[in-house]
């Protein structure tokens, strides 16, 4: 029986493939349009979740910290939770804006109706102000208050009419607040270039951050200006000006032919010529605003270096309680190059208060430090960090530190190169005395639970007492986690003032390092732990014959803490006491440790 052959078709005929593309072009024009619908309103929906989210951990953060006053703070909030505002883009041109009247963002229309609120909204000419918007550049209108997204492009702000928060950006040389009809506003600046100039006669006005300059031409004569932030020098003429108890004014004057009145709630005034405001020989904190103020300060370059006597200083009068990751207190790395100009070079007194919480838990890297040098590893760079960052020539004393937790993880891939509980890098003549550390304190390298690294001409610690767990890859030590004389340091290593000394301080804490063999750029000798210190020197020689070097002098000092390798044992690099390492060390008596107890209750001498 024959098989019947069977013809395949080999394609489309062309009367085919046209009504095919026709059907595909009909499907096109009715589907598309519906899949951009879909996705703008899966976009809106994200962006109102995103919104709805934030808002909702806004006040979760709200009822612990309390409510945020200017833009800055709650755009750090939001970050701190994790949401970046400065990134979202709503969709159809709508607006991202936060009300900070209710501490609460919000999505507004382009005709600045609502589109996702929380609560009454109402956008009248008289609440301008108190609405904030994010801008990379000076509105041609300004509806709303303005916000300078981080890379802000004008430096020189004139015809400012409402409320200005520069963000991050430090930039900005100069803004220009000019308005006629009465209004709220509120400014906050950042940086200790910018010179600002109010003029508004019939307008309460509120500065926060730093300013290198304020003049007030005119503001209202009973609403007045308030001064909650820090400037070098504020210069008045009209209306009445309140100094808060966050201000400080470290130049205050009288404009000539001035009719401007004074007040001050509690702020800090170095310099006065104005009748009824004193000037004041101590720096006052008292609370939490206060102490961040006076962190902000020295990270805009003051050094407080003419508080540093018996009669001025700067005073802790409470105890502080944290709220959240900690930029420290002269906030340099040991490898900036200038470090020395503008680290904080006063006389801090605790007066024996508890500054409670410091932790590295949600830092970011644009709050730290950052640096690297011959020794960093290859395609890493360094943070200093602790309470203070860098100090030279400074004195600190009578503090409790508690719940400190210092982790070397929180820095996102940069390595904690000289931490310390109270002090990251200590550089100059600086002394410590009557410091108390408990908590834990981790680090890569140059860690300890009260100093990191210490150098310099003369460097004192006394009488002090760390009970934080302490650890680093490299050198690890209850008290300091390197003491190091080198060559090639600013000052003249060979005019030493006194013989540097640890005296009667005590190690509770287990003290570990983690390193089994050299580690990019540690090497053996830097793989060290001890009770006390490690000391380093480098290629030092004696200033004369009659007065020979000394590096350090420990003295009663007591070790209770276990010193250890995680990873080996090399006891020649472990000890209760102190550590030692040197290298092209001449003519030199390097160290005399003189009745230290150990661990046992073993007096141990050198």
């Amino acid at each position: 029986m024959k098989t019947k052959k069977i013809k395949v078709r080999q394609g489309f005929t062309i009367v085919e493939l046209v009504i095919v593309i026709g059907v595909i072009g009909v499907l096109t024009a009715v589907l598309v349009p519906t899949f951009i619908n879909l996705n703008k309103k899966a976009e809106e929906a994200s962006n109102q979740s995103f919104v709805k989210n934030l808002n909702t951990q806004m006040a979760i953060r709200e009822q612990e910290e309390g409510k945020n006053v200017t833009m800055f703070d709650a755009v750090v909030d939001a970050k701190d939770i994790g949401f970046d505002v400065e990134k979202l883009t709503p969709v159809n041109g709508r607006d991202l804006v936060w009300d900070s009247r209710s501490n609460r963002f919000a999505l507004l229309n382009t005709d600045g109706t609502p589109f996702y609120t929380e609560g009454e909204w109402k956008l009248a000419d008289n609440e301008k102000g108190k609405i904030w918007k994010i801008y990379d550049a000076m509105p041609s209108e300004q509806t709303y208050s303005i916000y300078a997204k981080t890379g802000w492009a004008s430096k020189n702000i004139s015809g400012l009419k409402t409320g200005f928060d520069a963000g991050y950006n430090r930039s900005i040389e100069s803004i220009s607040y000019e308005n006629t009809t009465a209004r709220e506003t509120v400014i906050r600046t950042q940086g200790d270039v910018v010179e600002l100039t109010v003029n508004g006669p019939s307008d309460h006005i509120e500065h926060y951050g730093y300013a290198k300059t304020i003049t007030v031409t005119a503001v209202n004569s009973a609403n007045s200006y308030h001064e909650y932030g820090t400037t070098s020098q504020l210069v008045a003429k009209e209306g009445k000006i309140v100094i808060e108890n966050t201000g400080v004014v470290f130049d205050l004057k009288k404009a000539d032919g001035a009719t401007a009145s004074f007040e001050n709630k509690g702020g800090n005034i170095i310099k006065s010529d104005v009748e009824s405001i004193p000037s004041s020989n101590v720096y006052n904190i008292n609370n939490l605003a206060q102490f961040k103020s006076f962190r902000d300060v020295t990270n805009s370059g003051v050094t407080f270096s003419e508080f540093n006597t018996a009669e001025k200083y700067i005073s802790l009068n409470a105890d502080i309680v944290l709220d959240g990751a900690w930029a420290p207190i002269s906030n340099y790395s040991r490898n900036d190059s200038t470090y020395d100009t503008k680290a904080f070079a006063g006389r801090f007194v605790g007066n024996n208060h508890t500054i409670k919480g410091l932790t590295t838990k949600g830092i970011t890297a644009s709050m730290i430090n950052t640096g690297n040098n011959s020794t960093t590893p290859t395609g890493k760079d360094e943070v200093t960090y602790g309470l203070f960052g860098t100090v030279n020539n400074a004195k600190i004393e009578s503090l409790n530190l508690v719940d400190v937790s210092i982790n070397n993880d929180d820095f996102g891939g940069l390595l904690g190169d000289a931490v310390g509980g109270l002090l990251g890098f200590s550089y100059g003549i600086t002394d410590i005395s009557g410091v108390k550390v408990s908590g834990s304190v981790s680090g890569y390298d140059g860690v300890g639970g009260i100093v990191g690294k210490a150098r310099g001409v003369n460097f004192t610690i006394k009488n002090s007492e760390n009970r934080a767990s302490v650890s680093a890859v490299g050198l690890a030590a209850g008290i300091v986690g390197q003491f190091g004389a080198f060559t090639g340091f600013k000052g003249d290593d060979d005019k030493w003032a006194n013989v540097p000394e640890i005296n009667n301080c005590v190690n509770y804490g287990t003290v570990t390092t983690y390193a089994s063999k050299p580690v990019d750029t540690i090497s053996n000798n830097h793989v060290f732990a001890a009770g006390i210190v490690n000391l380093n020197i480098n290629k030092v020689t004696s200033q004369t014959n009659s007065n020979p070097f000394k590096s350090l002098d420990v003295k009663n000092c007591t070790n209770n803490g276990k010193v250890e390798n995680k990873n080996s044992t090399l006891s020649d690099q472990l000890h209760q006491i102190v550590t030692y390492g040197s290298d092209e060390v001449k003519n030199c008596t390097q160290i005399v440790v003189t009745n230290c107890k150990l661990s046992d209750g073993t007096i141990y001498n050198k």
